[in-house]
């Protein structure tokens, strides 16, 4: 079930990032975790994600 979780929040999470990553900073932080806690993720997910996705940058 974990590793179910995590393929949703990749799949969502990359969905996301290219929908919005015309924006910087704060303003596309924010609206990636709004997003994805809106498809009912955890911030503590989240968070480990969009530290993942800085760090292939």
């Amino acid at each position: 079930d974990d590793e179910k979780q995590q393929e949703a929040l990749h799949y969502h999470g990359n969905k996301y990032y290219e929908k919005y990553k015309k924006h910087d900073g704060w303003t596309f932080e924010n609206k990636m975790k709004q997003a994805l806690y809106r498809k009912g993720f955890s911030i503590d997910e989240i968070e480990i994600f969009l530290q993942m996705k800085r760090e292939e940058e």
